[in-house]
């Protein structure tokens, strides 16, 4: 409790060197009252959903840090331990009237970054700029962002090896028409070079389509995504196709489908289905009702070669 006490203190006082602080807290899981096999389960989602994280910033810098499995540390047999782990931190400084930003810090940044809607496909996203660094981002004209990562480590290095592993990423916006990003991960140390390029075409009222290309060209491994998602009222609907070209193995690919509609203000339904190059398949549906506040009872069936069912209770907290 001691250690608990000393971090509120030392959160108080970075609170007044700064103009907008903010501080937030997510949770999300479910316990699965009933399945096919007459089992019960808590699930909670973990440390991508159950997070910490904490902003302090001026208008020309400032600082983040997210923690995850912080329950860990709230709820251990003997006591408050503290922290679970800092997924990531920075601190960051803007330049020449806002054009330029300078990261510091165990970076975990989604500047250059494209994700699917539906995010069904095994291939959900572009990677994220990740790990420690030294990442400057520049805006030399409107809709256009440049940006390059240094992956100085805690390990001294030399830094003609740091740049040769550099990360180079652009970003396009184009009005009324999409956004296009541009991720280089850099490794000619080690031979493992990693292109990426992702479109989201938003020109069309209440649709997405997206294009995402991944190339991990000193393996010959090729990987492309494509997805349309239409929203319209109470219903969404989407499709996507991914394929995989490895020089070692035959082309793969995967084809989903999916469908939610809220019947009425309370009660949602959701449909999913998926196909894969090796014949295997999964179909999976979804009746909901909606308590509010991010409470949901959840009841959902599935076949992919065999029956399975669960009758589940949801909750989704963020302050």
């Amino acid at each position: 409790m001691k250690k608990l006490f000393v971090l509120l203190l030392a959160l108080a006082v970075v609170t007044g060197a700064f103009a907008q602080v903010t501080t937030s807290i997510s949770l999300q899981g479910q316990v699965k009252v009933l399945n096919e096999d007459s089992q019960g389960q808590f699930v909670p989602k973990g440390d991508t959903y159950d997070t910490f994280t904490f902003k302090a910033s001026t208008d020309t810098y400032g600082f983040s840090m997210t923690d995850t499995n912080w329950l860990t540390g709230l709820t251990a047999p003997d006591g408050f331990q503290g922290f679970g782990d800092i997924r990531d931190w920075n601190v960051w400084y803007k330049l020449a009237d806002g054009k330029v930003k300078v990261t510091f810090g165990n970076l975990r940044d989604a500047t250059f970054r494209t994700t699917l809607t539906g995010w069904l496909a095994d291939f959900g996203a572009m990677d994220r700029i990740a790990g420690y660094g030294l990442f400057t981002t520049w805006m030399p004209m409107d809709g256009l962002t440049v940006g390059l990562n240094l992956p100085f480590g805690l390990t001294a290095e030399d830094t003609a090896d740091v740049l040769q592993k550099a990360d180079i990423g652009l970003q396009y916006k184009i009005a009324d028409v999409g956004t296009l990003n541009v991720l280089v991960d850099l490794n000619m140390v080690g031979d493992d070079n990693v292109f990426e390029l992702g479109f989201a075409y938003t020109g069309v009222e209440n649709l997405t389509a997206t294009a995402i290309y991944k190339g991990e060209l000193d393996a010959e491994i090729h990987s492309f995504v494509v997805e349309g998602d239409y929203v319209m009222d109470a219903l969404e609907a989407g499709a996507s196709f991914m394929g995989i070209a490895d020089a070692s193995t035959d082309f793969a690919w995967e084809v989903n489908a999916y469908g939610y509609y809220d019947i009425t203000e309370k009660i949602y339904s959701g449909l999913e289905i998926y196909y894969w190059s090796d014949e295997t398949y999964d179909f999976w549906g979804n009746l909901g009702y909606n308590f509010g506040n991010g409470l949901k009872a959840d009841l959902s069936l599935g076949y992919n070669a065999d029956f399975y069912y669960a009758v589940a209770l949801k909750y989704a907290v963020t302050f």
